[in-house]
């Protein structure tokens, strides 16, 4: 491997602020062909510590520093071009989900596109105000057609209107958020409003079975319970168990109500979470039937927590 420490990181040759053309152009290959400098693993260059996380087919845009020009755009996992998948993960997917390229800011790879969207997305339908508030993670429903963004023509406000396609919008070189997934402009929570039907038709369901009001809610990483939480609904997308939950920018697995696992197919079906939780409210064999909490967890009158330790 030329780019090692033992062999001086092939001189310089893989990072572009290491890299001096001479009889070959930085980041090009010898047939002219833009490769960009996914090689790039001299820590000197890229101040991440986690380099394995590099080149490993999953864009960390949301993390400091990896997706900047010193680390090879993250090893180029965030851009078509350059990204190869691997065992861990698929290129272009968070989990079993599609969210494209959304942060491809390798300006060698600006041109690629793909129907995922992300760098280079294809916006020539596109009718928008500002085409910089495509993929800013706000999602932009306005009344007009130059403020609605969320069409297929402007790729779904570039992911911004779905939590499962949603990236934060963040500081180049020290990841400071600048826009969260999910919340207006004053930073007030304000949901999300999924018309892809990628991401609609993610989990295909018989109307019958899951008679469920909000289809995106199914595999957005936020367990909710009820009527999601059943067969008939992939136990909301597999969300509600730490095995099959996918996290992403807009929730993070088990936060919220937690985790409410009924699948019998994953290994963390018929736990009890309760103590990972819970302090006084509500305990197993205390002599107080707890199964009417407003948490999920509270509910202790199941199978998995021993029927509240029979005080039901």
């Amino acid at each position: 491997d030329w780019s090692s420490d033992v062999c001086g990181w092939d001189g310089g040759d893989c990072c572009s602020d290491t890299c001096v053309s001479s009889n070959f152009t930085c980041g090009f290959s010898a047939g002219g062909s833009p490769v960009g400098f996914s090689g790039c693993h001299d820590p000197n260059a890229c101040q991440v510590i986690n380099h394995t996380r590099l080149g490993n087919g999953f864009c960390d845009d949301a993390l400091p520093l990896f997706n900047t020009r010193s680390c090879g755009w993250d090893g180029g996992d965030c851009c078509i071009g350059t990204c190869q998948s691997t065992a861990q993960y698929t290129c272009g997917q968070n989990g079993n989900v599609t969210v494209g390229y959304l942060h491809c800011r390798d300006p060698l790879q600006h041109n690629e596109s793909s129907d995922g969207g992300g760098g280079g997305l294809d916006l020539s339908d596109c009718v928008a105000y500002n085409l910089a508030d495509v993929g800013n993670a706000f999602c932009d429903e306005g009344v007009t057609a130059g403020s609605n963004l969320n069409v297929a023509s402007c790729h779904w406000d570039g992911g911004d209107c779905c939590p499962q396609t949603c990236l934060n919008e963040v500081e180049a070189g020290t990841g400071n958020v600048l826009q969260q997934c999910g919340q207006n402009l004053d930073g007030e929570d304000i949901g999300f409003f999924c018309l892809d039907p990628l991401i609609l038709g993610a989990h295909p369901l018989n109307e019958s079975s899951c008679p469920v009001q909000h289809p995106s809610f199914l595999g957005d990483g936020f367990c909710d319970g009820d009527e999601y939480n059943v067969p008939g609904c992939q136990w909301d997308g597999g969300d509600c168990c730490n095995e099959t939950c996918v996290s992403n920018d807009a929730y993070q697995c088990g936060s919220g109500h937690g985790f409410d696992c009924k699948d019998p197919d994953t290994a963390d079906f018929g736990t009890c979470h309760w103590e990972s939780i819970l302090t006084n409210v509500a305990r197993v064999g205390n002599g107080r039937c707890d199964e009417t909490g407003v948490h999920p967890k509270a509910r202790l009158n199941t199978r998995a927590c021993g029927w509240d330790g029979g005080d039901c």
